[in-house]
């Protein structure tokens, strides 16, 4: 175990900048996965709330597509290509 830290540890020393990414990457999709379950439970789709006034609004809407909203009526796309 002593062996296994240790190289652990040397390999953080050497690749800090990549850990360092790496957690931000994971803590940003944790964030975004936390908004949305709180936005689903406590919101109606179509619904806003006014975060600061003129700059910045919480919208509830559903994307069913790839990005915004492209395919949203083929999903048979998407079967496919999954399968593929």
């Amino acid at each position: 175990m002593k062996k296994f830290l240790e190289k652990s540890w040397g390999f953080l020393k050497k690749n800090w900048k990549m850990a360092v990414l790496a957690l931000s990457i994971l803590v940003g999709i944790g964030i975004d996965q936390l908004t949305k379950l709180i936005v689903a439970g406590n919101m109606r789709v179509g619904q806003s709330i006014v975060v600061i006034e003129g700059i910045f609004n919480i919208t509830y809407i559903r994307n069913n597509g790839a990005a915004f909203g492209m395919l949203a009526d083929h999903p048979w796309v998407f079967n496919t290509l999954s399968v593929v």
